[in-house]
């Protein structure tokens, strides 16, 4: 979209009116600009420390240890029957799903490996060597 010299002014302008309630801008612009955040002051220390924080966690919370290792507990308290008839069809097909992408991941290293290997190499180890 191009603007005019006047036009281009008066959007300007607009940008910089004052903004009303839920952040939208007064004005023509206010259409364009309707999540404008009210208020423009950086971030404290504590709220960056708070933010970072709640980031790691979710970082720590996603790793595929921590998932893994969370599905074996529930695992555990379905073989003690602690769990119904539908969470235990749950965590059956979660299972199923970690241990497929566990599958296509070896299935890629492996793709990986015969590409790079050497043609002449030999594993260690190996019958008639």
């Amino acid at each position: 979209m191009r603007f005019s010299g006047v036009e281009a002014t008066n959007f300007l302008n607009d940008i910089k009116g004052r903004p009303s309630r839920g952040g939208r801008v007064d004005g023509p612009a206010g259409q364009w600009l309707r999540y404008l955040p009210t208020s423009c002051m950086a971030l404290t220390n504590a709220q960056k420390q708070a933010r970072y924080r709640e980031r790691r966690k979710i970082m720590q919370d996603n790793r595929p240890e921590v998932i893994e290792g969370a599905l074996l507990r529930d695992a555990e308290r379905a073989e003690r029957d602690e769990l119904s008839f539908e969470e235990r069809g749950l965590l059956a097909d979660k299972l199923v799903d970690v241990a497929m992408r566990h599958l296509w991941l070896s299935h890629k290293l492996a793709k990986i490996a015969e590409k790079i290997r050497p043609s002449d190499w030999i594993v260690p180890g190996a019958p008639g060597r």
